[in-house]
């Protein structure tokens, strides 16, 4: 069963795939590297590598997500 513990945190895109798709994101402090969806994140076709973003933190069965991606305000 996937942990459910939620905590928002901030990062950079590191790459997308946008014909799969999904992304990847790196967060600020740990270097976690976190898995998201287009569904799961504000503005998908929009967002570009290197970009920062606020997220919600959860894990999953195979590993890092992040949802409730969104470009974050600089």
């Amino acid at each position: 069963m996937a942990n459910t513990a939620n905590a928002t945190a901030t990062g950079r895109v590191t790459k997308i795939l946008r014909e799969k798709g999904f992304g990847f994101l790196r967060e600020d402090g740990t270097g976690g590297e976190y898995f998201f969806h287009r569904s799961s994140a504000d503005g998908f076709d929009a967002l570009r590598e290197g970009q920062p973003v606020n997220f919600t933190a959860t894990t999953g069965p195979k590993g890092l997500r992040a949802e409730d991606v969104a470009p974050a305000q600089v």
